[in-house]
């Protein structure tokens, strides 16, 4: 299912508070290969691991709800490549967990 930036936005928002910590120990950023790029780029565990993921409904949506989390929120952005990345994600960083 793809999401507007504002749904993406409230559902990292609610996870955050869900599963806890401050929005500076949260990594956001945007992706094409989402799981890919958390469980082998970043280190995140399937279990054990605080993480979440979304579609945007376009590439310009992901980058833009990444700016806004990064800049509004506070959480750490996470640099990549340009590209199809139409996936929002966000994890809770840990000793494991690479930027």
């Amino acid at each position: 299912m793809k999401y507007t930036g504002k749904e993406i936005v409230s559902k990292v928002r609610m996870h955050i508070k869900k599963r806890g910590g401050i929005d500076s120990n949260w990594f956001v950023g945007a992706s094409a290969e989402p799981r890919k790029t958390l469980f082998e780029m970043h280190s995140v565990r399937k279990k054990g691991d605080y993480w979440i993921l979304a579609r945007a409904r376009s590439t310009a949506t992901a980058q833009k709800v990444k700016l806004f989390l990064a800049t509004k929120a506070g959480m750490t952005l996470i640099s990549e490549p340009a590209g199809k990345a139409d996936f929002v994600y966000a994890y809770r960083k840990n000793r494991q967990t690479r930027a």
